[in-house]
């Protein structure tokens, strides 16, 4: 019972945090918990030898929670979902070569620079765009 209760204060705050939260404030959280989710993708590789490949941060979620990641909801400060690709590809002495990329939109929840970046077509347009333990 006390576990709901603190769950339903959780949800609560966290939509006050998002009314109320200045732009700076919102981008903050946000880079945290992309260091924090990349730390998890990181430990992830270190043990299997590749990026996880799924499709959605539902998955991502359900593959690193709770082996390497406490958080159950991948949001940026924003309140909208990450979005992540990976991609492993073998190099010329065989071995595996891990890339990933996670994002968030930013204050204008644009993905479209995160897609033009990943294309190496343009700029970020807004988008953070975290990889191999660093913003881009």
């Amino acid at each position: 019972m006390h576990m709901k209760k603190f769950a339903i204060f959780s949800l609560i705050f966290s939509f006050i945090f998002a009314a109320y939260s200045s732009p700076e404030e919102r981008e903050q959280v946000t880079r945290r918990t992309m260091e924090n989710v990349g730390s998890a993708i990181e430990a992830y590789i270190s043990d299997y030898g590749h990026a996880p490949e799924v499709t959605s941060i539902k998955a991502l979620t359900q593959l690193l929670v709770p082996s390497y990641l406490t958080e159950t909801s991948l949001k940026d400060g924003w309140g909208r979902e990450f979005h992540y690709t990976a991609r492993n590809t073998t190099g010329k002495a065989g071995a595996v070569l891990p890339e990933y990329w996670l994002a968030s939109g930013g204050e204008n929840g644009s993905f479209e620079g995160f897609l033009k970046y990943i294309l190496k077509t343009g700029t970020q347009d807004g988008a953070m765009v975290y990889s191999g333990g660093s913003f881009l």
